[in-house]
């Protein structure tokens, strides 16, 4: 079965997840989303995403 790209998205650390999603925001729309506002949403205890 072929990888696609979240299966090797997924592995990357926090810091790197946070810098692809900056990039594909920016080739999506041209749009720069700083990648701190990634990592801070990326960081998130699951608990307070719940409720």
């Amino acid at each position: 079965m072929a990888q696609n790209y979240y299966d090797e998205f997924v592995k990357l650390p926090l810091d790197k997840m946070a810098q692809k999603m900056e990039d594909m925001t920016f080739l999506y729309n041209e749009t720069r989303v700083p990648k701190k506002h990634y990592k801070e949403k990326l960081s998130v205890a699951v608990e307070e995403m719940i409720e």
